[in-house]
């Protein structure tokens, strides 16, 4: 997880007013600045999360990936390190159970168009999957979709597909144009045939689908993005130290399998953030400030860890799963 070491002593950052957690907007979704003064303080709030990226606007200063996890309808920029200025931003429609962009990390170039790109993940807890998205960092289209196929002690066997393959069939047909469109026709809240990410599916969408199969080449360089090696359109990743960008997508497919296997315990975990959010809310109604500040100390000791270990003890063996993977582990 990426510690904002060096932006703490950002000037714009250092006046945040930290403030109570209990928005009443719409956090970075409603503002220029990711360092503005009317979203939570960015590196202490538990709902926001910093990831470093490179230059996206080729100023010589490296720019920052922001995930905001809030509501269930969740939002992430791109934006400029320095001044925190939004570039672009990305979110998705929002179906029962579906969260968007849970967790991020920044890769090599895979698409060769000079400036490096992302991992975006979501989860859908109703159907029971993790939704690995390689974003491209110049304006947030996406590159390409992973999915697992075989995970073992000493490998995991992952299938790459075109972004816009709403069906996994392996290229980009009219099918899924029509899968797109009869999506924006009915109002189906589908987030794979929302394309272009920005929170709606409409006939935007159909105009971006990339129509073809996917591009060995890129399957190749994604693969050696995550230090593994490539077979068509499958990918193969050695198990290596718990470290990096290897150990995060270790960790990924590990709590995907907590996802499906543990569903419900997972949704009560979302749950317990929930609780957490509006027993935040009510400590900021106290009328005097010692008890505010008392009040969020007992929160942030003992709400939070109880709830999820309550949670993990009803999990039987989903327990520990639910303690490494909940919504707000580090």
């Amino acid at each position: 997880m990426f510690s904002l070491v060096g932006l703490l002593s950002h000037p714009v950052l250092a006046q945040t007013d930290v403030g109570s957690p209990c928005r009443v907007g719409e956090g970075i979704a409603s503002v220029e600045s990711v360092f503005d003064s009317g979203v939570d303080d960015i590196d202490s709030s538990p709902y926001i999360r910093v990831f470093p990226i490179e230059d996206v606007n080729g100023d010589g200063s490296a720019d920052i990936l922001v995930v905001d996890y809030y509501e269930r309808s969740h939002f992430a920029a791109v934006a400029d390190g320095v001044s925190g200025d939004i570039f672009y931003s990305l979110e998705s429609v929002s179906p029962d159970g579906y969260y968007f962009a849970v967790d991020a990390y920044a890769i090599d170039d895979v698409d060769e168009d000079g400036v490096a790109d992302f991992v975006l993940v979501s989860h859908d807890s109703f159907l029971q999957i993790v939704d690995v998205m390689v974003i491209s960092g110049v304006d947030g289209s996406g590159v390409a979709r992973i999915s697992e196929e075989i995970d073992s002690a000493l490998t995991g066997v992952y299938t790459v597909t075109p972004f816009s393959d709403t069906d996994k069939s392996g290229t980009t047909d009219s099918q899924d144009i029509y899968i797109v469109i009869d999506s924006a026709g009915s109002g189906v809240l589908d987030p794979a045939t929302d394309v272009n990410l920005d929170g709606v599916t409409n006939s935007q969408d159909v105009q971006v689908v990339q129509v073809g199969p996917i591009s060995m080449p890129l399957v190749a360089r994604i693969a050696g993005a995550f230090g593994g090696t490539s077979s068509g359109m499958q990918i193969t990743i050695p198990v290596q130290a718990e470290s990096g960008l290897l150990g995060w997508f270790r960790k990924v497919w590990t709590c995907a399998t907590c996802l499906i296997n543990c569903a419900d315990s997972y949704a009560d975990a979302w749950e317990c953030k929930e609780l957490l959010k509006q027993a935040e809310c009510d400590c900021w109604d106290l009328p005097d400030l010692f008890d505010v500040s008392a009040c969020l100390d007992d929160l942030r000791l003992n709400f939070l860890p109880g709830c999820l270990q309550d949670v993990a003890d009803a999990a039987g063996d989903c327990g520990q799963c639910i303690l490494d993977c909940h919504p707000l582990a580090p």
